[in-house]
């Protein structure tokens, strides 16, 4: 498509408020220009590939009637590792208290989220991790992830089996290199044997598993293989998420990797199954659950993966046009008609994904039944001084912060949210 432009509002984190703005396309990417009065005339860019742009921006779009689906839950600043690529802003401050933590465990509730994400900093390091997740799991009912750097459960044996007793259902593990070199540059050490130790300790002891891998010039080479790589060896993988490196937080390496190259990194890589772009989805809107993301937010592609290890098997859920008719479904279901939206939308999945997609819902009992679903995630995190007021208005995940407000999380990570007591 080319021609692209409409006009649009944008956020300005400098002058905290919004102003109108126009994007348009300019030699093949798609650029936005906004009037901003500290800054007039001022162009940012949205997307570095307006045909990838465009085709997200071509699937169902709801209304801005936001409902939070999980929320981010910060515990603690402090971190086992000072990454130079990090956009949180850990340091040394004292731990939330659990009182704190479960307040805002509370505000999220109350706010419909059933899910919660530990994060920090480095949560782990919370000297009452146990507890905290005991006490949101038996107290709230909340299911509760953690979203750790892995070296924790590397170093002790025991952890992951104890954490999984407390109640805790997944470890969410950064994992950005399979090359000792790149994982000294990013992360400040070779940390790639003590990351797939930490796969194997969780899976081993029931949790699930999903991992993130924030992607910079250094490793984008390196997507397809990571991928490929933790799929095949972890039964147990719902998802990976690629995170491209944020121009906010810590940046000693100051490159910008946007959402589009890489889903066309991942369908350039011989190591990973899919190679049109059209495979790939924005995240899938359903009316009858709250969900109706913006689309410039992330981009989904469903793999089948059968067999472990070398001999493994990875090919494509379902065809480009079969994702599309599935995102058109769900996007139609509104909570009418005589069965729950719930068994529709799983229907409906089925329908067109197949028998094998049931394990991305069940993979603790189903992961082993005839191959299993693994998503390929690429998240889009926003420009360092402007965001699609759209995007932050339709966010579907939220930072609990003390002052009782749930913030979409990539707003708030900008803002330093994370840090507020």
């Amino acid at each position: 498509m080319s021609g692209f432009r409409e006009r649009t509002r944008v956020w300005c984190f400098t002058c905290k408020a919004e102003h109108p703005a126009e994007a348009f396309e300019a030699d093949g990417a798609v650029m936005c220009r906004v009037e901003c009065p500290h800054a007039p005339g001022t162009v940012f860019s949205l997307s570095s590939d307006v045909e990838l742009f465009t085709h997200f921006r071509s699937f169902p779009q709801l209304p801005a009637a936001r409902r939070f689906q999980f929320a981010l839950l910060h515990v603690t600043d402090r971190c086992t590792m000072k990454c130079p690529i990090c956009f949180a802003s850990s340091g040394d401050g004292p731990p939330a208290s659990v009182g704190d933590v479960l307040e805002k465990a509370r505000i999220a509730k109350d706010a419909g989220v059933k899910a919660v994400s530990l994060t920090g900093g480095e949560p782990t390091e919370h000297p009452a991790l146990e507890e905290l997740i005991r006490r949101l799991k038996r107290e709230l009912g909340l299911k509760v992830v953690l979203i750790t750097n892995g070296l924790a459960f590397s170093r002790d044996a025991s952890l992951a089996a104890r954490l999984r007793r407390t109640g805790l259902s997944k470890v969410v593990i950064s994992f950005d290199t399979l090359s000792p070199e790149t994982s000294r540059l990013m992360r400040g050490d070779d940390y790639v044997e003590a990351k797939l130790a930490a796969f194997e300790r969780a899976a081993a002891a029931g949790l699930g598993l999903a991992a993130n891998m924030t992607v910079c010039e250094r490793n984008i080479c390196e997507v397809g293989p990571v991928f490929r790589l933790l799929a095949t060896r972890f039964p147990a993988l719902t998802h990976v998420l690629f995170q491209p490196f944020a121009d906010f937080g810590r940046r000693s390496l100051h490159d910008r990797i946007d959402r589009e190259r890489i889903v066309r990194a991942l369908c350039e890589s011989r190591e990973f199954p899919v190679e049109a772009f059209d495979s790939f989805v924005p995240a899938p809107n359903v009316p009858a659950f709250g969900i109706g993301v913006h689309p410039d937010c992330c981009a989904v592609c469903a793999v089948s993966a059968r067999g472990a290890g070398v001999r493994a098997r990875l090919s494509p859920l379902a065809s480009s046009a079969a994702m599309r008719r599935l995102c058109e479904r769900l996007a139609a279901i509104d909570g009418s008609g005589l069965l729950p939206p719930s068994l529709r939308a799983l229907l409906a999945w089925v329908r067109f994904a197949g028998m094998r997609s049931l394990p991305l819902f069940a993979h603790r009992w189903l992961c082993g039944f005839g191959g299993r679903a693994v998503l390929a995630v690429v998240d889009n995190l926003p420009n360092r001084e402007f965001m699609l007021s759209e995007r932050i208005e339709r966010c579907g995940s939220a930072l609990a912060c003390a002052d009782g407000s749930l913030y979409p999380v990539c707003a708030a990570y900008r803002m330093g949210k994370e840090r507020k007591r």
